[in-house]
């Protein structure tokens, strides 16, 4: 039997669990996982930790393979959106057309997101709207999609936050 060490954004935990589950019904095969952040995966992968697999988003997997931190070539498994949420009992933000969106961020009191790979994207979205400035005052970032869920649910303003789909919907 063999052992497999999987590193893994957190973002795909929910399907990617049901796929280690068969993976090692049907082979035997143990595979020893561990999930973080991409900004994590990057430090860990810089500071010499090894894997047989790396699960993460495309940026940092392309700059793995440049720094020749990995062996191989980068695969496209899946794709994970960003999702927007609000505390139950909100009013929903208007984000059908770009305008609305853009309308909905700079007319809320609250944007709340993590430090990992969503947030990193939506920071560049921002900064492509044009309200990135504007939002600088009333952003408040956490480390993972944990604390992010917990902020927008205590929240008591107009909140909105954003995560990955996966773990908004696991919520």
């Amino acid at each position: 039997m063999a052992q497999l060490e999987l590193l893994s954004a957190g973002a795909v935990k929910p399907g990617l669990m049901q796929v280690i589950d068969g993976f090692q019904r049907e082979t035997g095969h143990k595979v020893i996982v561990a999930f973080a952040t991409a900004p994590e995966i990057r430090k860990r992968i810089g500071q010499g930790e090894a894997a047989h697999l790396v699960i993460a988003p495309p940026d940092l997997l392309d700059d793995l393979v440049k720094a020749r931190k990995t062996i191989g070539e980068r695969v496209i498994v899946g794709r994970i959106g960003v999702g927007v949420m609000v505390r139950i009992g909100a009013a929903l933000p208007k984000i059908t057309t770009v305008d609305e969106f853009r309308r909905s961020l700079l007319d809320t009191d609250s944007v709340v997101y993590n430090q990992a790979s969503t947030g990193i994207y939506l920071e560049t979205l921002f900064v492509r709207l044009g309200i990135a400035a504007q939002l600088r005052t009333k952003t408040t970032r956490y480390p993972d999609a944990a604390a992010v869920l917990d902020h927008v649910s205590k929240g008591k303003n107009k909140e909105i936050g954003f995560g990955a789909t996966t773990v908004i919907v696991e919520a």
